[in-house]
């Protein structure tokens, strides 16, 4: 008895159980069809891995989503499994198209599973159990069963991964190229660029006190480049802070206070350009129509030649007084021409969600940015278990912590 709740605990019940990538039989097929997917997504043992982290998030579908979509990628139409449940797996891949158009849905069940799910279809001439042509969102797909007992929902032509006659295509095995050389709970592989994070591939781990998301060097390392964000930490009242080490190296503060009813947070903006500082404050429509706004131009240090725009003169005094915390990571991320953010996700939850429901009530406010702050606010909700989030990203690869 007490060998039957150990087997069944350790196979079926929720909990965080990482697997190494190299041992992935669908990863070895992902990927190498005659589409390519633009994002690969993997987990192992996707049962017991998504339960337990969803134990720590507050609504994860809402939050992946949101969090994809601040990425720059709309996953809104990728395939459900729907009232068929997650069923208990070796692991479980999705392979997409940034436009939704192709996509495949891959999940490797345990065997017992697997031969009863397929005998269970072809008496019930049921095609999402035994194979066949299927309809999902009013779209027509295919269900399939790959060798290995692998079995496969797609949509938009051949299944990624396989010929047209449904051989494997010969090719580099992904998991080849990016080893972890460490137990890994998910993986994102991007291959398409203009996305809000580098191509490359990135590992989902846990530190035991949260999460981490990483990609080359920091991936090797185990934590992320050092970028002085951890010093964010002693900012009086910093909230949200967002860098982007681009030509006009916009960087973005956001800071904590009671705010009114539709009232804007104190926020400021630096930059080397004054067009690009105002567009990237908070509601910069709606406080363009307002009139001048606070600003100073900054005429030593690495930062000279820049101008620091903000909300309120609250805003504007704060970004002052701490500039000996952040003005060395805006100089990093000009030189490393990286990107990055730190939130307090304690302070930063109600400052999101109250400039949500003020863009949403504003006309004067792009639908676009209005939904953006909807986001945030899911996001950071989302992850109101932990303390601070942050993350680095340069060309080579970067990492998002939670903790």
């Amino acid at each position: 008895m007490g060998g039957a709740v150990a087997h069944f605990g350790c196979w079926y019940t929720p909990r965080l159980r990482p697997v190494e990538p190299e041992s992935s039989q669908v990863l070895r097929r992902l990927g190498q069809g005659q589409t390519p997917p633009d994002v690969i997504l993997w987990m192992p043992f996707p049962h017991q891995n998504l339960p337990a982290l969803g134990r720590q998030l507050d609504q994860p579908a809402e939050v992946l989503l949101a969090a994809a979509r601040l990425a720059g990628a709309d996953i809104d139409g990728l395939p459900r499994l729907g009232g068929l449940g997650l069923p208990p797996s070796r692991e479980l891949a999705v392979a997409a198209s940034l436009d939704g158009q192709r996509a495949e849905l891959a999940i490797r069940p345990y065997p017992l599973l697997r031969l009863g799910g397929r005998a269970a279809g072809a008496l019930a001439s049921n095609p999402w159990l035994e194979g066949g042509a299927v309809e999902l969102s009013d779209e027509e797909a295919q269900v399939s069963w790959q060798r290995g007992g692998t079995w496969v929902l797609s949509k938009g032509g051949a299944a990624l991964g396989e010929d047209t006659d449904g051989k494997p295509v010969a090719g580099d095995d992904p998991a080849d190229r990016w080893r972890s050389n460490r137990g890994s709970l998910g993986r994102i592989e991007l291959r398409a660029r203009g996305l809000a994070i580098p191509v490359g591939v990135y590992d989902l781990t846990s530190s035991g006190f949260g999460f981490s998301l990483a990609s080359g060097l920091a991936a090797a390392a185990g934590s992320s480049p050092e970028s002085g964000l951890d010093l964010l930490s002693t900012v009086d009242q910093l909230a949200v802070f967002r860098v982007d080490g681009g030509p006009t190296g916009v960087m973005l503060l956001v800071f904590d206070g009671e705010l009114r009813r539709g009232e804007l947070p104190s926020a400021a903006v630096v930059s080397t350009d004054r067009s690009a500082a105002l567009a990237a404050l908070p509601g910069s429509r709606l406080l363009g129509s307002l009139g001048d706004l606070p600003s100073k131009d900054l005429e030593t240090g690495a930062l000279a030649g820049a101008v620091v725009v903000a909300t309120d003169n609250r805003g504007l005094d704060l970004a002052l007084t701490q500039r000996a915390a952040w003005e060395p990571i805006w100089k990093a991320a000009r030189t490393e021409q990286a990107s990055g953010f730190w939130v307090d996700l304690q302070r930063s939850e109600s400052i999101a969600a109250d400039t949500a429901d003020l863009f949403e009530d504003v006309p004067l406010v792009p639908r676009r940015e209005a939904r953006r702050w909807r986001d945030i606010h899911t996001v950071v909700r989302g992850f109101r278990a932990f303390r601070v989030a942050s993350a680095w990203w340069t060309p080579d690869g970067g990492a998002l912590t939670v903790e």
